[in-house]
């Protein structure tokens, strides 16, 4: 007698193909109990696996940067820019979930990101704020989150970076240049940024409807971006400041552009606000998992 023993598990959707062989009734039975006994252990063992997955990822360690007035940056995750679909992990390598509440790191445009970094920062005060110094780019203007900010760059075939992240203090007067760049009469600016404005020859104004511009420093100098952050503005006949519309590249830095076609340009203006403090996170992972990377956190 020929009989065909078949089990189907409503819940898994498992179905063992049909099996033909010669046996008893009992026997089929007895087959079946040991088949579901064996299915349940499994289900149990994947139980087990899941709750490990859980407490490994509640083991995972941030890494928070105190600075000496309270204020803390953190670097929350990297991220994965990748065609196939973004992935992100912790500082420590442990995977995390891209949140949708998190700033779109994919509003940038600069040079095919590889990577997306996204940091918080809490306890600072009115007027203060971060930057970098390396060859990250900020999101154009989009969905702000409180406390929040991120970034991205290209790091082909590297398995890990340093990203210094600077303090930045309160902010410079405004100094006035006309149209062509050129600073005609100095603004008096008093403190550690007299020197940053007096750094500053004049503007380098690239275009004439949508202008570039951005700071002109003598040959050889220290980047501006390793000392300061800086703001231009548009202003036009009336006395009003236009702000940028966008941001495009300058000698691998942001740089801000402006759309004229509707201003009656009158001058431009910048301002500059110097970095107090920097914070740097050494060995960053750019892959996930990566064994073995320590991630450093250093006030210079």
């Amino acid at each position: 007698m020929i009989n065909r023993c078949v089990l189907a598990d409503t819940a898994t959707r498992l179905i063992l193909i049909p099996t033909v062989f010669t046996m008893s009734y009992w026997n089929c039975l007895f087959a079946n109990l040991l088949i579901v006994t064996a299915l349940c252990s499994a289900s149990n063992a994947l139980d087990v696996v899941s709750d490990s997955r859980r407490d490994a990822q509640s083991d995972c360690q941030s890494v928070v940067a105190a600075l000496r007035d309270g204020a803390t940056i953190e670097l929350v995750a990297v991220i994965r820019i990748d065609d196939a679909g973004n992935i992100a992990w912790q500082p420590d390598g442990c995977m995390t979930e891209i949140s949708d509440d998190w700033p779109d790191v994919l509003r940038v445009k600069n040079d095919n990101p590889s990577h997306g970094f996204l940091f918080k920062f809490d306890g600072f005060k009115k007027g203060r704020g971060i930057g970098w110094d390396t060859r990250l780019t900020t999101p154009l203007p989009g969905k702000l989150l409180k406390g929040f900010v991120s970034v991205t760059g290209k790091f082909p075939k590297v398995r890990s970076t340093d990203i210094r992240v600077g303090v930045l203090g309160e902010w410079g007067p405004w100094q006035p240049v006309e149209v062509d760049g050129s600073i005609t009469s100095r603004v008096n600016v008093a403190g550690p940024s007299t020197a940053l404005y007096t750094s500053i020859d004049s503007l380098n104004v690239m275009g004439k409807s949508k202008p570039l511009v951005a700071p002109n420093r003598e040959e050889g100098s220290q980047p501006l971006a390793s000392l300061a952050e800086y703001e231009v503005v548009a202003v036009d006949s009336q006395g009003q400041r236009h702000r940028r519309k966008g941001v495009g590249v300058w000698k691998d830095t942001q740089a801000p552009y402006f759309d004229l076609s509707k201003i009656d340009l009158s001058s431009f203006e910048f301002r500059l606000r110097p970095y107090t403090q920097w914070v740097e996170f050494k060995n960053v992972p750019l892959e996930a998992p990566v064994p073995d990377v320590e991630v450093g956190v250093t006030e210079l």
